[in-house]
């Protein structure tokens, strides 16, 4: 059984004034973290995808 972790609670301040922490940051019209989220189910190998990200951004998520 294996399971896959996506830890998603930068702020990424080194990006600059930005709105949002980087993960949900729009990238041809998708959150990073949906790109991050579909690359891991191609690989097609894990029985769950864990996203870990703190609370307040949960219904970013």
């Amino acid at each position: 059984m294996k399971y896959a972790g996506i830890l998603a609670g930068g702020i990424g301040s080194r990006m600059g004034n930005v709105p949002l922490p980087k993960q949900f940051l729009d990238l041809d019209n998708k959150p990073i973290l949906i790109h991050t989220l579909e690359k891991f189910i191609l690989i097609n190998d894990f029985e769950k995808i864990i996203i870990a990200t703190p609370q307040q951004w949960m219904t970013h998520t």
